[in-house]
């Protein structure tokens, strides 16, 4: 039996269709091999190298971008719902959430309270963790906080539902 590592970067309506992105890293000869199986599976393959863990540093770095725009959206909704000019602030913050188009998807999950799972609160706290544990000592600016907002809502019962319930009030 011989293996390769490769995460990927689909959530389930995007593995129907065929789309997104497989990481993979591992011995160059089985890559080759399995490259044009995968490359049916996704839109996107991309190899990193023989060394086992680079596909899995790589995905836990992507998800921990998707994981702090989402948490700064939810910030800034919270701030701007704190706003002195309450009846402006929601077709304001709406404005703002969707501007960009990076965030515009978690910013409309968190305007219309719709919390179906793609990226599950549970497993997006599992990566923040691995994330926490491989920086070891070295000082970390946000990781620690979104983890404690995470454990929070898990505790309250919203570890199925979508990474976007980090912005729930």
């Amino acid at each position: 039996m011989r293996y390769i590592h490769c995460p990927v970067f689909i959530g389930p309506a995007a593995a129907r269709q065929g789309v997104g992105t497989i990481l993979a890293s591992g011995p160059q000869d089985i890559f080759d091999e399995v490259q044009p199986a995968l490359a049916r599976m996704a839109e996107r393959v991309e190899y990193f190298g023989e060394r086992p863990d680079l596909a899995a540093v790589n995905k836990l770095c992507g998800n921990a971008f998707i994981i702090g725009i989402a948490s700064l959206v939810a910030d800034v909704a919270e701030y701007r719902a704190r706003s002195r000019h309450a009846a402006r602030r929601r077709a304001q913050g709406r404005r703002i959430l969707q501007r960009r188009r990076r965030h515009r998807g978690a910013g409309k999950s968190m305007i219309a309270e719709n919390f179906a799972p793609s990226f599950e609160l549970d497993m997006a706290r599992k990566d923040i963790r691995l994330m926490i544990e491989t920086a070891g000592d070295r000082p970390l600016a946000t990781l620690p906080g979104i983890a404690a907002r995470m454990d929070a809502l898990i505790a309250s019962g919203h570890g199925a539902q979508d990474l976007a319930v980090i912005g729930k009030a």
